[in-house]
């Protein structure tokens, strides 16, 4: 299922937005043209590694930002991206890692998927959101 979307997306809408974000408390936003903006705790994402030095236990996001690429030049990418290898020294891929995410584009323009699921679309008319992590906000406890 995820290959198969991986795949429509690529072939028929490589669309970017005009994306910005701010990580933890950077004053100014940084302004892309983003294919893709993906921010993870855990290294794998849809059953791909998108950030393999993720960590669920440091309470950090690793984000990735792909800038605006031409279908072409995606290409070789897509080896390294089922691999789990894609790499860390791009320039077209931007990585950073914070627990406070702010970002914001044209209300209208983006969708939002969580964990795969459709959170915010066009039709919600969303200008910004804001990603934090809560340390102890999730208790999970172990029952023999």
């Amino acid at each position: 299922r995820y290959t198969v979307a991986l795949l429509q997306s690529a072939c028929f809408d490589l669309a970017c937005v005009s994306l910005s974000h701010r990580c933890d408390d950077e004053m100014e936003f940084a302004e892309h043209a983003a294919l893709l903006f993906c921010a993870s705790l855990g290294p794998r994402e849809g059953g791909f590694v998108i950030a393999s030095d993720a960590n669920l236990c440091c309470g950090r996001f690793k984000t990735l930002l792909v800038e605006r690429i031409r279908f072409v030049d995606l290409l070789p990418y897509l080896p390294q991206l089922l691999r789990g290898s894609l790499p860390h020294n791009d320039r077209r891929l931007v990585r950073q890692s914070a627990r406070k995410i702010c970002l914001r584009s044209d209300a209208g323009k983006w969708d939002i998927h969580l964990d795969g699921e459709p959170f915010v679309d066009a039709d919600d008319n969303c200008a910004e959101v804001v990603l934090e992590v809560l340390p102890a906000h999730l208790s999970v406890r172990l029952y023999d």
